[in-house]
């Protein structure tokens, strides 16, 4: 059985992911999404519960859904991607990961990879950082890579950067795991170009109360219904007061070094939170032209519930949320093959990293219209089809 993976965050699942899947598995037995949790890549939250953005994965051509847990969920590109290609590899029944790409080209994707992984890049990159120019750390990685080798376009799509951080991971590890590209179809990320609508113009949407039921399949459409409904749509904006309360109450006893953060980006966020009356006006008073908003916010984030360096070195597990009767089978090979602990029953486990990610969860569960109460996700079970 050939069994492919793919890095998600399905917020929320909509037509353009059905079309990757069904792409996916025109070459492939099976597919293993491995999805963020309840934060995502910008700092910003899903918009409806793991649960069942993992449900509508499987009813749309995923076989099992795991998780791809907090903090590696919520961080930049390379991180993000240490934890997702972590869990995949760990899973020891991987044979290809695939992603969408701007791009759609693999070659060129795997040799610019190794270029990023090579020593002539790191070494210029450490020279170029040390310099202390005050850009933005990704503006100095590109620049560095046109300085030696010249422009490339996969630098322009934000899933050809992605891809190029999986490839990049996957040679930095050695692994025997594949990759493979496949052309995106639909708008960028700011919404430009045609197909398919992005899903930050669909969170948008249902954010401003549209009906998006023509965006997205109807099994999505029900469950974003249904979320609805229940009052369990998250909105990033909502972590405002419980954040803000944090520094403004905690401020001088969190630790400025957190992740992604440090004592000047620190000092800011703090300022920006204690003078602020939304989530929006302070990251907008914090962020500076070479600190970005979704840095700001995964800074604040890591800040308020204690992230460190080291809590993002090495993905030690990963969550089932989903699986149908192939992923159930495939979760018995992985009994035998996975080199990760696989969590079934979240009140029977017990680590610092998921002790972590829970803090993370009682946090997310303010952000929600109908608030949760703080240990909610433990007492769910997976969903099986």
């Amino acid at each position: 059985m050939k069994i492919s993976a793919v890095i998600c965050e399905f917020s929320p699942f909509h037509y353009g992911h059905e079309y990757l899947l069904g792409k996916i598995k025109e070459d492939s037995d099976a597919v293993i999404a491995i999805m963020s949790g309840g934060f995502t890549e910008r700092g910003e939250v899903g918009i409806i519960s793991k649960y069942d953005r993992a449900h509508s994965a499987i009813l749309g051509g995923a076989d099992l859904v795991l998780e791809l847990p907090f903090p590696f969920s919520a961080c930049g590109a390379e991180k993000f991607a240490l934890g997702g290609v972590g869990v995949a590899e760990a899973l020891g029944c991987v044979d290809e990961l695939a992603f969408g790409s701007e791009s759609g080209d693999t070659v060129a994707i795997n040799e610019t990879a190794y270029r990023l992984g090579g020593a002539e890049f790191k070494r210029a990159l450490a020279e170029n950082v040390k310099s202390g120019r005050g850009e933005q750390y990704g503006s100095v990685y590109f620049d560095t890579y046109r300085a030696l080798y010249g422009d490339n376009p996969l630098f322009d799509g934000s899933n050809d950067i992605l891809a190029l951080a999986y490839a990049r991971r996957l040679a930095e590890i050695g692994s025997k795991i594949k990759t493979r590209a496949i052309k995106r179809v639909g708008k960028t990320f700011s919404g430009d170009g045609d197909g398919f609508l992005s899903a930050s113009e669909i969170r948008r949407m249902i954010l401003s109360g549209k009906d998006v039921s023509t965006l997205v399949p109807e099994y999505s459409a029900k469950l974003i219904a249904a979320a609805a409904s229940a009052g369990e749509i998250y909105d990033t904006e909502r972590l405002f007061a419980p954040l803000a309360a944090i520094f403004r109450v905690c401020g001088q006893t969190l630790s400025p070094q957190a992740y992604e953060c440090g004592d000047e980006l620190y000092s800011r966020i703090k300022r920006a939170f204690a003078d602020s009356r939304s989530l929006s006006e302070a990251v907008e008073k914090a962020a500076t032209k070479h600190v970005s908003p979704s840095r700001v916010r995964r800074a604040a984030i890591f800040a308020a519930l204690g992230v460190s360096g080291w809590d993002v070195e090495k993905v030690s597990y990963t969550q089932l949320l989903a699986a149908n009767s192939v992923g159930c089978e495939i979760l018995k090979t992985l009994k035998k093959t996975a080199k990760i602990d696989i969590v079934t029953k979240p009140a029977d486990y017990s680590s610092s990293a998921y002790a972590l990610s829970q803090k993370a969860d009682a946090l997310l569960m303010l952000a929600r219209e109908r608030v949760g109460a703080a240990g909610e996700n433990m007492t769910r079970t997976p969903v099986i089809i």
